[in-house]
């Protein structure tokens, strides 16, 4: 069988109030994280992950509202990446 790639949901996209990370890495942990960046390429969030599938809550209130990129990262190198919406809590 072929081995699945690893992959990152990011949901609800556009965010409010919180955001979820579903995650999947097919390799061995070391080091592994959801890392959150802001346009300017700042990190704003950094999510540390121990097992190889899950899921993480973020709270986007920390954050001001705009575009951000959510990277799913092992060993040192991204895996992938998402693109998330936080939109300004009402």
């Amino acid at each position: 069988a072929p081995e699945m790639p690893p992959y990152l949901v990011v949901a609800p996209n556009p965010a409010a109030s919180w955001a979820t990370f579903t995650y999947t890495i097919t390799t061995e942990i070391n080091n592994a994280q959801v890392r959150v960046l802001d346009t300017g390429g700042r990190e704003v969030a950094d999510l540390l992950i121990r097992a190889q599938q899950g899921e993480l809550l973020w709270d986007t209130r920390e954050v001001p509202a705009g575009l951000y990129t959510v990277e799913l990262i092992n060993n040192g190198a991204r895996l992938t990446t998402e693109r998330l919406v936080v939109h300004p809590t009402r």
